[in-house]
């Protein structure tokens, strides 16, 4: 039976037993925009008594802390010269040691009678002695004249000691144990030579059922834009049914075309749609949802309830944890949270010197960041920072092996750009630098298969398109963005805003133009808000490639059909057709007239479920009244003038 240890309320993570059990040591974090700002205090490593009892501050910065074997200690992770460290300090957070420090060291696990230590490096398992030399050593895979082996073969994350002799660790879904009889041959009962790192594990991973619901909705008599590849298909004019009629069986489109030819099944939910227009949800190439913090899932994550109420039904977010976001996705599918459809790259492969590098030395090393991605949940890597070109072909290469997309980023450098599309990239991520583009480059790009996420929001070389739009709009007036925003980061951006004195000083504009000669050539474009405001962004994006001199509905497919395809998910969604997942939206008014009006977003459904997009309560066929967000809980603070 569990018990209430002290009174105030928190934010608490990683809690971790004394060997005599009578304290408890945990980390309190602050709150975040997702799980609210309330109850948060002073955070850092506290210890409580197990009977209960006022929690007791001990180190303001560190994480993951556990007893020493003592009990007169507390080993943690902190930070040391730029690198990963394990240290320790006394129960008042004096005395503190340095023990290890490693470059690229991602994790630290010391077994429970302090004899050993697990550490991953570059993404590969090792264990090691604990030294008590006195001093503080520079732990590395490599170390020579000091008992270090590699137990994993690819990859390792969430390392645990179950005994003092027993390692695991987890690969996605499988989970691998090592003893150290099998990895040290100098001990006691090992064998003559040790093990090789280990392949393969036990896997212990599990299915839920997808979220799909009942019934059937019709959607009669409103204006139909396909976004189909085909422009005629389904009856359409120049992709275009004026009086159409879309059935959805559960979470399936079954029929679309004329109203005349399109028969309303007997019991299904009718939507009135006349003067109204229908389109494919919004799908956001380039996304930045950011996550919850210390392995807590919120309930209710606001970035994804105003991107739905606005219209975004799939989002592919290029960087984020991968705890955080395969979790959050995999919730979203089974129902469990509302939201857009959700894919990610999860952790870059991010070649500059940091704790997280990906380093990339040969075909294996990408194979195996490959693979650790894609066990994890990715359907796309990320390639960052790479700065040599062997190694971003190396993981083209793996990725190709894999079934894997690769969303690179130039930051901001031509040549490199021009070598991603020449090597066959998924996608550039990013504008290209030089906003007027010559003719060589647009027949070099359209001879392949490679596409563009501009992501104007933040253009490259000048003013940033996000400002354009603070500039023209009271943005922080917006009654649906303020309903599902927490308003304190829009008022901050929007109130006190950029000026300049006219379009030809906005950057953006000029990056547009080069992506519609792209596009004319036959490069498919795509939106890619980048997470600058979430939901409402998606809009500007699709309005700056108007600005550019794209047409309309070509504006309109470079945010449904062209990332879908772009992606690789265009036989699922992307355009309103028989067979594909049912999501749409119903808007008031005609974006082919203005496209402005993609705003004006009346209903909004993503695999078959119905919502008001005014408020996200669920209708047709399934009422329910949406939850109330973190945010909504803390009265507002006054807007600052």
């Amino acid at each position: 039976t569990g018990r209430v240890l002290f009174e105030s309320r928190g934010h608490f993570v990683e809690p971790s037993w004394s060997p005599d059990g009578q304290w408890i040591v945990f980390r309190r974090m602050n709150g975040d925009a997702r799980r609210g700002t309330t109850h948060i205090g002073e955070t850092g490593i506290y210890i409580v008594a197990a009977a209960g009892g006022e929690p007791r501050l001990v180190r303001e910065s560190g994480s993951a802390a556990f007893f020493n074997t003592i009990g007169d200690r507390l080993f943690f992770n902190g930070n040391e010269g730029g690198s990963s460290a394990l240290q320790s300090m006394d129960l008042n957070g004096g005395d503190v040691v340095t023990h290890f420090t490693g470059a690229n060291v991602q994790e630290w696990a010391v077994s429970p009678d302090n004899a050993w230590i697990a550490f991953v490096q570059g993404w590969r398992t090792y264990i090691a002695r604990f030294s008590r030399a006195g001093r503080s050593v520079a732990l590395a895979s490599n170390a020579s004249g000091y008992p270090v082996r590699q137990v994993s073969a690819e990859s390792g994350t969430f390392l645990h000691w179950s005994d003092e002799s027993t390692l695991h660790w987890l690969v996605g879904p499988e989970y691998f144990t090592r003893t150290l009889a099998e990895t040290f041959a100098f001990l006691d009962g090992a064998a003559d030579e040790p093990a090789e790192p280990d392949t393969a594990g036990v896997d212990i991973g599990f299915t839920a059922q997808s979220d799909v619901p009942t019934g059937t909705v019709a959607f009669v008599g409103g204006r139909i834009i396909t976004a189909a590849v085909d422009p005629g298909a389904h009856g359409a004019t120049n992709g275009v049914i004026e009086n159409g009629t879309v059935i959805v069986e559960r979470n399936r489109i079954v029929a679309v075309g004329p109203a005349s030819q399109v028969q309303v099944p007997a019991g299904a939910h009718v939507v009135d749609v006349a003067g109204r227009t229908l389109m494919p949800g919004l799908i956001d190439g380039h996304a930045h949802f950011g996550s919850a913090g210390g392995g807590l899932t919120a309930e209710t994550d606001w970035p994804y309830w105003v991107n739905l109420a606005f219209g975004v039904t799939t989002a592919h977010d290029p960087s984020n944890s991968n705890e955080m976001i395969f979790s959050d996705a995999e919730m979203l599918r089974a129902g469990l949270k509302v939201g857009p459809r959700l894919f990610s790259t999860g952790q870059i492969l991010y070649g500059a010197v940091t704790p997280s590098r990906s380093r990339t030395e040969s075909y294996e090393d990408a194979l195996m960041h490959i693979r650790r991605q894609k066990a994890s949940g990715a359907e796309s890597v990320k390639s960052y920072n790479q700065r040599r070109r062997d190694a971003r072909q190396w993981i083209l290469q793996a990725a190709r092996a894999e079934g894997i997309n690769v969303v690179p980023e130039g930051g901001s450098t031509l040549n490199q750009n021009l070598a991603q599309v020449i090597d066959g990239h998924t996608t550039v991520e990013h504008n290209l630098p030089l906003a007027n583009l010559y003719d060589d480059v647009i027949r070099l790009w359209s001879q392949t298969e490679v596409g563009y996420t501009p992501t104007f929001l933040v253009s490259y070389g000048g003013i940033s398109g996000e400002f354009y739009f603070y500039d023209r709009w009271n943005v922080w007036e917006n009654e649906r963005l303020m309903t599902f925003t927490p308003n304190n980061g829009v008022e901050a951006r929007s109130r006190r805003r950029i000026k300049a004195a006219g379009d030809a000083d906005y950057h953006h504009i000029d990056v547009a133009r080069a992506a519609n000669a792209l596009n004319q050539a036959g490069v498919l474009t795509a939106i890619g808000p980048h997470g600058q405001l979430q939901g409402l962004g998606a809009h500007w994006e699709i309005w700056v490639f108007t600005q550019g001199g794209m047409s309309n509905m070509n504006a309109i497919k470079s945010a449904t059909i062209n990332p879908a395809t772009m992606l690789g998910f265009d036989s699922a969604i992307g355009s309103i057709e028989e067979g594909k997942l049912a999501d749409l939206l119903v808007l008031g008014s005609n974006p082919l007239d203005d496209i402005h009006n993609t705003e004006d977003i009346d209903l909004v459904m993503v695999n078959g479920r119905l919502y008001d997009a005014r408020t996200m309560n669920q209708v047709g066929n399934h009422p329910a009244t949406r939850p109330v967000l973190a945010h909504e809980r803390v009265p507002a603070a006054a807007p600052g003038r």
